[in-house]
């Protein structure tokens, strides 16, 4: 019998440990910009910079997160008003937009319960199971040991000041170990 990989996203693992918000999560991996909306901008610069939420004017959505702006989006947000728009500089290509646009969760709630959905197909989700298979999986210290030389290899490794009597996983451990691979990929590294 094949064993089914039961895979979550990284973003919502992240919403889960500590980092509920789009925004909290962006501001770890990119610095967010105040762009001021002008009409005369060049195309190929509006490219990189990807908006992380969306912008509304009653129930229409006009601009969509996660997607590159274009002068088109920027004049229509002219149009209505708005002075300045916040944004990062990304490709809409980039992994971890990419996670937080497929993201379910929105919150550390259903985050937790999307998690617990995924590796606990058969029970019913409810928060407090969620947090406490959490715990038993990456923050029990019973379950879970890095031990001393795991911990002296992480910090190395990751550039981390985590103090060597932590043994078990820590949020920055996760942080860390996420912008590594995320840089791997990018080629720098």
């Amino acid at each position: 019998r094949r064993r089914r990989r039961r895979k979550f996203l990284a973003t919502t693992f992240l919403r889960a440990i500590g980092f509920p918000t789009d925004e909290d999560i962006i501001k770890e991996f990119y610095t967010i910009e105040k762009l001021k909306l002008d009409p005369s901008y060049d195309e190929a610069e509006l490219a990189k910079k990807v908006l992380f939420n969306d912008i509304k004017e009653g129930d229409v959505i006009v601009a969509k997160a996660y997607e590159p702006l274009t002068l088109g989006v920027v004049n229509q947000l002219i149009g209505l008003g708005l002075k300045d728009i916040r944004v990062v500089t990304a490709s809409h290509e980039d992994l971890l937009i990419k996670s937080l646009k497929k993201d379910p969760a929105h919150d550390e709630e259903e985050a937790l319960k999307d998690i617990y959905r995924r590796l606990r197909p058969g029970d019913p989700p409810t928060v407090a199971n969620a947090r406490a298979l959490l715990k038993r999986l990456f923050f029990d210290p019973k379950k879970y040991d890095l031990t001393r030389v795991g911990r002296y290899k992480i910090n190395q490794k990751l550039s981390l000041d985590v103090d060597e009597s932590e043994r078990v996983m820590t949020a920055k451990d996760f942080l860390a170990s996420m912008r590594y691979l995320l840089n791997l990929r990018r080629g720098d590294g």
